[in-house]
């Protein structure tokens, strides 16, 4: 009988969709946050792909909380005797070449019909440090043999010092940043487990000869990362040129613990916005607190290691080893950022 009956629109609900999937429902809720322009729309290129290996979990991972557990020489102390190789990466290269291979494959390896590399091409320069999870840098071999997706683009872009990068979560964990800041090499996935990120922006991008660049954007051999919708608002609140302002300003929106908590209904299923304000002095505010938020991401501190024993790691030992210090937890040692950047749900 429902069937037959007369259809009746006002029954039905209206969804506010999007292009992508018009029967997707998103409620923001806040009209103002609704119009506001995309993540996505705020930088001139699409967002890179952090790095991803799958031998995270082998025997022979590598990966390392500290860097000689991945990779390092020790220089012999008596003369005649040879150097030795330590790490997870120096145990592999005292296997048999069946061993060797049996531990290094992995399914991306089989599908591009790679082999083995030589155990005598592993070098400790090799090793860095890199975002594995969010205040969690740890060390990786960076060797396309040993990362299978080593995304040559996103190397290339931090070769030529980017500055920081800010980084989107899975937005669908409850409160907390919808984004953070690294500027260092960083993992697929870095955040909160299996989820991955949704795409690394660079603050500074390099300069790339032939291409078409808006003019505005270019310092010396580099160019800022944002967008002209970015550079037509700055100018606007007369503040042009003022591009980490701009940069840090997007990091104070998607830090505040309210934005997640407010409107993770619509970043379920909806890109991040990011509301852009005609105000000049809100603009400075946010622009200083996205700029502690920031430095309280890149919070690091020098911790000196001693050497074991009267032997010496080549190029590891006695340097300084730079590991992320939070004497508390997360939240509370940046609670006083992130609470007074509860001036988004004013927005």
């Amino acid at each position: 009988q429902e069937l037959t009956s007369p259809f009746d629109p006002l029954t039905f609900t209206h969804v506010a969709g999007r292009g992508a999937d018009p029967f997707l429902p998103i409620a923001w809720g806040h009209a103002g946050i609704q119009a506001s322009p995309t993540l996505e729309s705020l930088f001139s290129d699409p967002p890179m792909i952090g790095i991803q290996t799958a031998r995270d979990t082998k025997s022979y991972s590598p990966i390392g909380t500290e860097s000689w557990e991945v990779l390092g020489v020790i220089k012999a102390n008596k003369s005649g005797a040879k150097d030795r190789v330590v790490g997870r990466l120096g145990e592999w290269a005292g296997l048999t070449d069946k061993q060797r291979h049996d531990e290094w494959v992995t399914g991306q390896t089989r599908r591009t019909n790679k082999q083995a590399p030589n155990p005598q091409s592993l070098d400790p320069q090799l090793v860095r440090e890199f975002t594995y999870r969010p205040l969690d840098t740890r060390w990786i071999y960076d060797s396309p043999q040993w990362v299978d997706w080593w995304r040559e683009d996103l190397h290339k872009v931090l070769d030529a010092d980017p500055g920081c990068a800010l980084v989107t979560i899975p937005h669908d964990h409850g409160r907390g940043p919808a984004a953070i800041i690294t500027n260092k090499l960083m993992d697929q996935h870095a955040f909160r487990g299996s989820d991955g990120g949704n795409g690394v922006w660079f603050q500074w991008r390099p300069q790339s000869a032939g291409i078409f660049t808006d003019q505005r954007a270019v310092v010396g051999s580099k160019r800022t990362g944002l967008s002209t919708l970015v550079l037509d608002w700055i100018d606007g609140l007369g503040h042009s040129s003022k591009f980490e302002e701009a940069f840090c300003y997007i990091v104070a929106v998607l830090n505040a613990p309210s934005y997640t908590q407010r409107f993770w209904k619509a970043i379920e299923v909806d890109s991040l916005r990011v509301p852009l304000t005609d105000d000049p002095q809100k603009f400075d505010v946010m622009a200083g607190l996205g700029a502690q938020c920031r430095d309280a991401w890149l919070a690091l501190r020098d911790s000196n290691r001693g050497s074991p024993g009267r032997e010496k790691v080549l190029g590891l030992w006695g340097r300084p080893s730079t590991k992320r210090k939070w004497s508390r937890s997360p939240s509370r040692r940046c609670r006083p950022w992130f609470s007074r950047m509860d001036v988004i749900s004013r927005v």
